[in-house]
């Protein structure tokens, strides 16, 4: 009713950063005059009687922290709550473990995760476990040189059908991993038919753009032919490929079963266009996006 006492935060908004040393706005509106209290992570920090309130406050717990506020008006109590993160002044500068590179890294049991981002402030990994929201606990380290963002996550923080991520760059551009081997585009992936990519993880909540998807563990192959020689390239006779083209499937199983056909034309020697993600889905792919990630229409 009219009557009911209400509150809200209107400032700091859900999930709002701060940098360690930085003064945190909060402003509180309740629906009529009452007593506001608000704590932060239990310690008492506001109290007064009064209908908005509007005041600042240094946070110094780095991490995620929480914000309470209580207006108690003619018996009647209410409260909401509403978190933010504290990350610290500076980056945590340490080189990643040897041998490891731009990329996605396999350990026995972790994931190095690694942008090249030279010149940047800091860099900040986007996945499930956060649920693609910028979090102090995923920071990423800086590298002594200042070229590289790295983090190292234990591959059990990943749960069945999660391996996905993103890297957030100065708090404001979201990005895929530029070394990625699949990724997920929730503008474009809904057009493409199971037969064509089979095993396509679903898109994360959350998220937003495209989206690097991983496997579990590192899968190597198997190759079935190791004595291959190719043609003399005097004596080479080249069919340029598009596989979304040349077979209605777009299916490189498919173009197993047509090379006897390629054959018979007097063909030994097949250059695939473009085989890697681009901007949408129809194109020669001579715009690139993701040189490592097989297109998957």
């Amino acid at each position: 009713t009219g009557d009911d006492l209400q509150v809200a935060f209107s400032q700091p908004t859900a999930n709002k950063i701060v940098f360690e040393g930085a003064s945190l706005n909060v402003d509180v509106q309740a629906s009529k005059n009452a007593r506001i209290i608000v704590w932060n992570n239990d310690e008492e920090i506001y109290n007064d009687s009064l209908q908005n309130a509007s005041f600042s406050f240094s946070p110094d717990e780095v991490g995620t922290n929480m914000l309470k506020v209580e207006a108690r008006s003619g018996g009647q109590t209410v409260s909401k709550e509403t978190s933010y993160s504290v990350w610290a002044s500076s980056n945590v500068v340490q080189d990643p473990p040897e041998g490891t590179r731009p990329g996605l890294n396999y350990l026995e049991d972790s994931y190095v995760f690694m942008l090249h981002a030279p010149g940047k402030l800091n860099a900040t990994l986007l996945c499930p476990m956060n649920n693609f929201t910028p979090n102090a606990d995923y920071v990423m380290n800086e590298s002594t040189d200042g070229e590289t963002y790295w983090i190292e996550i234990p591959k059990a923080a990943f749960g069945e059908g999660e391996h996905t991520y993103q890297y957030m760059v100065n708090l404001s551009t979201t990005v895929a991993d530029p070394y990625s081997e699949v990724v997920l585009d929730p503008a474009n992936d809904p057009f493409i038919q199971s037969s064509s990519f089979e095993g396509l993880p679903p898109y994360p909540k959350g998220a937003s753009g495209v989206v690097t998807a991983f496997d579990g563990e590192k899968l190597s192959y198997d190759w079935q032919v190791n004595d291959f020689v190719p043609a003399e390239k005097a004596d080479m006779v080249i069919y340029e490929l598009l596989i979304r083209d040349f077979l209605e499937d777009h299916s490189y199983a498919s173009l197993t079963d047509s090379l006897d056909y390629l054959q018979k034309l007097g063909v030994n020697t097949i250059e695939l266009m473009p085989i890697y993600e681009f901007e949408g889905n129809i194109s020669w792919g001579y715009n690139p996006s993701f040189q490592l990630a097989v297109d998957k229409y």
